[in-house]
């Protein structure tokens, strides 16, 4: 699956950060699922490589405006763009009302079936999407708010193609039996599809999780886990300033948790504005801070990164 970021600030824009959207696309699919949509999402699409038109659905972390203020206009260009096909948009419960209202006042009727579904605390599993199986889980911020997990639901195969070539298996059609799981007849000779598919043990599974106070609320999710994503709005100094009144995750926080957990790949997003590329302020206090807790693969997300897990979950930047 393609992961991209269509917008890493916290709370409002900057000049080289949208408001937070998280793209979640399979390899073989035009189709893809967005992960809140933040004001100005549908005009960071523009720049990507991706549609609105191909948009299958929609999952909310929360209802705090920097991660949904930008549904009902996207919902709204969808239908201009002439798309027919349903979008359905998952959220917490109540998101419902206030969305279908905005439409109503608006006189936004579109032209697409659409399909509200609300979930509570208790609820875990969301559904299937794309092959995708999703869960969640809650976490702590002063808003009802989730962590979503996106896995494939087959279980991914090797094909053991350089076999199948020195067994003498031609390649089109009579790989493409063994590799579906059928077993070939060939010559008078019988090959088995085990003998050259290779099951894995798991499918590739990402954790992107909302506006989260104490990474430790994922302990019983976080495992199997190839790449988390999670909110580093501020480094450490800040929250002790701050108090506890703050529901956002330091660096350091976050940063510790992975590193106990030995998750693979920590992807860091949603930062303070405060924290600009150059001077006092710069990103790299997060990065700086990050890194004196954590020795796995770090990434500090910016607008537009695109990050790819194949089937043997390894991961690029694309």
């Amino acid at each position: 699956m393609i992961i991209e970021f269509l917008g890493t600030s916290a709370a409002c824009p900057t000049h080289y950060r949208n408001t937070s959207a998280i793209s979640v696309k399979p390899l073989d699919n035009k189709q893809w699922i967005l992960v809140d949509c933040g004001e100005g999402t549908q005009h960071q699409l523009l720049k990507s490589k991706l549609s609105a038109f191909h948009l299958d659905v929609v999952f909310l972390t929360h209802l705090h405006g920097d991660h949904w203020f930008g549904l009902p206009g996207l919902l709204s260009s969808r239908s201009l763009m002439g798309a027919t096909s349903k979008l359905t948009v998952v959220g917490p419960k109540g998101f419902t009302e206030p969305l279908q209202n905005f439409l109503k006042v608006s006189k936004c009727y579109p032209e697409y079936p659409l399909d509200f579904v609300e979930f509570d605390p208790q609820m875990q599993n969301l559904g299937t999407f794309l092959g995708i199986k999703v869960q969640r889980v809650s976490l702590d911020h002063d808003l009802f708010c989730s962590a979503f997990s996106f896995q494939y639901e087959e279980v991914p195969v090797n094909f053991l193609n350089d076999k199948a070539t020195s067994d003498g298996i031609p390649d089109g059609k009579c790989k493409a039996i063994l590799k579906s799981g059928e077993d070939l007849e060939l010559g008078g000779k019988l090959f088995l599809s085990k003998d050259y598919v290779e099951r894995l043990d798991r499918s590739q599974r990402v954790i992107i999780c909302g506006d989260n106070r104490t990474p430790e609320c994922l302990i019983d999710f976080i495992s199997p886990c190839d790449l988390l994503i999670h909110e580093s709005t501020h480094v450490s100094e800040y929250l002790k300033v701050d108090g506890p009144g703050q529901y956002h995750c330091s660096a350091e926080r976050i940063a510790t948790f992975a590193a106990k957990h030995n998750v693979p790949n920590l992807c860091l997003t949603h930062f303070s504005p405060k924290y600009q590329s150059k001077g006092q302020n710069s990103m790299n206090l997060i990065e700086d801070e990050s890194k004196k807790f954590y020795n796995g693969n770090l990434i500090i997300a910016d607008d537009y990164l695109r990050i790819q897990i194949d089937k043997n979950r390894h991961l690029s930047q694309i």
